[in-house]
Formats: C-alpha cells, structure tokens, sequence
C-alpha cells in the first residue's frame, strides 16, 4: 500500500450531518472510511491478531486507540469543526471503539524492503537506496514501499563527506592494520545493515576478542562500540547473554516487529552457538508477560550479532561453520586506552554533525560493499587456539601437542599419569574423566576422529585425521565433549 499526498491526495468524506430540525449526527461509516483515507488501519500480524497503526508520508507506526481519537480531534480543530468536535467528545467512547475500529480495512505485516540487489536507508531528509554500482537519494513521496517510523534516522543525509571519520580508523586499528580482514569487516557490517534473509546465508556475525586467557574476561577492545554502530543505523535489541537461557518464554520479549538486529551481549562461557542455531534458520516466536504472542516469520527475522570474552562454543563441524562469521579483534583498544583517548571525545555522543555525516557516508559504503563483494571470509588465526584453550586448559594443549601422535593407539592411563606428573596435579584436581572430556574436546576442535577403546581394564585411544585416514567416517557428535568413555576413578 502506498500513501497518495499532495493535489492527487482523495479528499477526507464529511462524517457528519444535520436532519432537518438541525441535529447533528457522526455517521459512523463515514467515519470509518475517513479514517482510513487520514492512513489509519489494523496490520495484519502473524498469529492471527492484528494492530493498529497509521501510515503519513509511507512511514508507518504502531498507534493505540487514544491516538485515533487525537487524529479525529486535531482534524476537526484545522478545518474549524467545533460544533462536530463537540459531539465527538461527548461521545468519544463509542464512535471509535475497539470493535469499530477493528472493521477498519487490513494492511500485510512489513517486510524489510531490502533485497539481494538493494539495501535501502532512510533519513530525514530522504529515502537513499544502495546497490553494488550506485547509491541514490529517493524522496519519500517516490518511495515504492512503507516503513515503519522508527526506520526514520534522526539526522539528514548528506551526500558527500570531507574525509574519513572516527569511525573508519577505529575500525582499521582493531583490524590489526590488516587490510583484508578490514575489508572482510566491512562487508559483515553491510551484511548486518541489510534486511534481506538469504536462504543460503544464515549466519550469525560473533566478535571476540584474538588476545583469550583462560579464565579472564579481559574485554574492552571494540566489540560494543561495533554492536552500538550497527545500533545507530538499524533498530537494534540487546539482550543480555550471560543471562540469556533458551528455556526462558519471554528470553525474546523485547523484540518488535521491527527490529532488525538481535545482539546478545556479552555471552558467557556456557554459551554455545547451538543456542542460537532455530533463530538462524527460522522465524522467533515473541511471548510476552499478559500479553499476546506473535511470530516473526524468517524473511522479516532480524539478523544476530554475538559478543563475548570468551571463545564460542560449538562452532566445529559444517552446521558450526555454516551459520557462524567470526571476527577477533585487535588488541589495540583495552582498558588504558579506550577510543576516546585515542580521538579525543566519546563516541557518538562526543560526535558534531560532521562526524555524523562521515560516519552515515561509510556506513552505506560498507552497505555497498557487500553487495558488491558478498560476506568475505577472514582468517582469524587465534580463534582454535583460544578454543582448545577455554574447553581444555593451556597446559593440556602444551602437553597434547608434544605427545599426541595422530592414528596411533595411546595408554590413556599413562598418558594421564605422565600429565598429571609434568603439570603437578593430583587426580582430585585433574580426574581420569576430565581429561578424557578434555581428549574428545581436543580432538573434536581440531576436526580430529576420536576412537575410544579399553581391554583387558586397560584404556586406550587413538585421534587420527578424518580428512585422510577416516575420511568415509561421520563426524562425532559434539555433545561427546560433555561426557567421557570410562568411570571418574578418582
């Protein structure tokens, strides 16, 4: 549905009238019809339900029924009506009820107007709309499509820049200086900025930190200032992942039909990238506390962004892989030397009109990027190492890769005898199950078989590569990192 403004505009239908002695009556169909030429409608939502908003200018918002009745008053106000506005306001609570307006015509739920060709940003000034070849301001009033008022940035698009912004050294500083995995970095924020759902492409963007020590939560080195960025262009939920459970109902109550990014915020060491997997892949269902459900469909889902201190787990094996786009950050930024040491000011907050305008200018232009070049793999040259570090411990990973020999049947027993005796623990501190949990997890990170075998009351096992000696093998499951193939002993 596209608004008609201006000489073409249809003329909102008197909805009253007097009979002969002078009574003034609202007729209540007519009532019904002005409200929807003044853009008043019931939204179709996808459990059935609907809700009520109002489209000006092809923007659209959610509106209560108090908000028609304001619509009505003002209107009778400009055109002078007061004997009308009169009688509406003695009878207020019935000519646009609940049941009345629900009679009101029905518009389809919104789909993001982004598609594998376009991604469309919208200011105050103008609608522009980016593609791989061009990026081209759009009045609203040509706009092919609605959307939703919160859409609307709160500053005016301006087409050309001075020079680079704060925002672009920023983000080349926790590349590392690195040119490629910057670029990469840019496509993945173009990836997040566009609201199209690719099929083929449903993966989550997880930014960590390339500097882990196990049992630290070190941080601060850029990861919510990326997530904050993303926030300022797209309506964005936070949701707080040290706290997040899957088995929560309401986990997803603070989603919109709107919202276009999920981040979940500083995950913590039991979170795994399976938690996520059915939003990846499907529509999310919202539950909120007394009131009604509704389900956002895949096509108009948001897209997620994960941040944590901690390595990600179960990101091995092609579904891991599949759904899952990772980037380590530099440790350029740290407690010490935050950005706005580096640049003098806060950002966004600290930010002139100026630096806005830069900022937007390279926002699209990550926009345009990934249309162009799609989302660039990055190599990320810690992100096993600090895994294998946080599932394991950074003295079995030394110890492992001095005595492991791949596709050859080892002692557990000794093995865990030898451990133990080089690092100085006691079975209580390190029992025969955990290291055989922390073997499968070894194995299981580096893509490894792992084949567990006992005789004679003796243990043993072997890790070979199922790239060459066990190629024709399926992969482990993963939950095998959670369990182990003898008795704790201690």
């Amino acid at each position: 549905m596209k608004i008609v403004k201006g000489a073409n505009a249809p003329k909102i239908p008197v909805f009253w009238a007097k009979d002969a002695k002078g009574n003034l009556t609202i007729r209540h169909y007519e009532l019904k019809v002005a409200l929807e030429m003044m853009g008043v409608a019931n939204m179709e939502l996808s459990n059935g339900n609907t809700c009520l908003v109002y489209t000006k200018n092809n923007r659209v918002r959610r509106i209560t029924q108090d908000d028609v009745d304001r619509l009505i008053i003002s209107y009778l106000e400009e055109n002078g009506e007061m004997e009308v506005l009169e009688k509406y306001l003695k009878g207020i609570t019935t000519y646009a009820s609940s049941r009345k307006l629900s009679t009101l015509k029905r518009i389809p739920q919104l789909t993001p107007a982004d598609d594998r060709g376009v991604i469309w940003f919208y200011f105050q000034n103008t609608a522009v709309a980016v593609t791989k070849t061009r990026i081209e301001p759009v009045p609203y009033e040509d706009l092919p499509h609605l959307i939703w008022e919160d859409e609307v940035l709160p500053r005016p698009f301006v087409m050309r820049v001075s020079r680079p912004g704060q925002f672009v050294k920023f983000l080349e500083n926790v590349s590392g200086g690195d040119p490629k995995r910057n670029k990469a970095l840019r496509t993945a924020l173009g990836y997040m900025l566009s609201g199209y759902k690719d099929p083929s492409i449903t993966r989550a963007i997880i930014l960590q930190d390339e500097v882990y020590t196990p049992g630290v939560a070190n941080g601060r080195t850029g990861k919510s200032l990326i997530a904050k960025a993303l926030g300022e262009m797209r309506k964005s939920e936070s949701i707080d992942g040290r706290h997040y459970r899957t088995s929560d109902p309401f986990a997803h109550a603070s989603l919109e039909l709107d919202t276009r990014i999920i981040n979940f915020d500083d995950v913590g060491r039991k979170f795994t990238l399976e938690d996520i997997f059915s939003m990846l892949t499907s529509g999310i269902t919202v539950n909120r506390k007394f009131k009604d459900a509704f389900y956002i469909p895949y096509e108009r889902s948001p897209k997620v962004l994960v941040t944590s201190n901690y390595p990600i787990r179960g990101v091995e094996g092609n579904s891991g892989r599949d759904r899952s786009w990772f980037f380590e950050l530099a440790p350029h930024y740290g407690l010490s030397h935050k950005p706005e040491h580096e640049f003098g000011n806060p950002f966004f907050s600290g930010w002139d009109d100026q630096e806005w305008n830069r900022f937007y200018g390279f926002m699209i232009y990550c926009a345009h990027e990934y249309l162009k070049y799609g989302l660039l793999a990055v190599s990320n040259k810690f992100l096993q190492q600090n895994q294998l570090a946080a599932e394991t411990s950074p003295e079995f990973v030394d110890f492992m890769q001095r005595e492991l020999v791949l596709g050859t049947r080892m002692d557990k027993r000794k093995l865990e005898d030898q451990f133990r005796a080089e690092y100085g623990f006691s079975k209580k501190q390190f029992s025969n199950k955990s290291f055989g949990m922390k073997l499968r997890a070894y194995a299981r990170i580096l893509g490894y078989q792992y084949d567990p075998a006992s005789s004679g009351g003796g243990y043993f096992f072997t890790i070979s590569d199922k790239n060459t000696e066990n190629s024709g093998q399926d992969e482990p499951d993963q939950r095998d990192s959670l369990q182990s193939d003898e008795p704790d002993n201690r």
